[in-house]
């Protein structure tokens, strides 16, 4: 099972408001001292504590992910976008989601689906086929 702000915030006698106030570093939100968050962090790290994305895009109102839409059709640089687009998302820790745009019936699913988890937005690469 894995480790919630509950479990860290048991074992620092803390609020879970505290815990999560001091691992998203949100000092302006909740007063809490330096030497809690270093408490709260620690044990974060002693637990093997990992942030629930389900929970952060509640929090957020976004997923952190961006959904690419192709049709991979003939041109030779039709690659080149998903490549820079990925390198640029996972330097800032996000997410991307490639939908295969040749189908119809699956871009439909696929497309209302990501846009019920709170995507970031949706780029759309659409290459006429010959």
């Amino acid at each position: 099972m894995s480790v919630t702000i509950k479990d860290i915030a048991r074992e620092c006698g803390v609020s879970t408001a505290v815990a999560s106030a001091s691992l998203r570093d949100k000092k302006g939100t909740i007063a809490y001292s330096k030497e809690t968050q270093a408490k709260v962090l620690e044990t974060a790290r002693s637990l093997g504590y990992k942030p629930n994305p389900l929970a952060q895009s509640l929090r957020s109102g976004t997923s952190n992910t961006l959904a690419l839409i192709f049709t991979f059709g003939g041109s030779p640089n039709v690659y080149e976008v998903p490549r820079v687009v990925s390198r640029e998302f996972w330097e800032r820790e996000g997410k991307l989601c490639f939908i295969n745009g040749l189908i119809r019936e699956v871009l439909r699913t696929q497309l209302s689906d990501y846009l019920m988890r709170r995507v970031l937005g949706v780029a759309l690469e659409w290459t006429a086929s010959k």
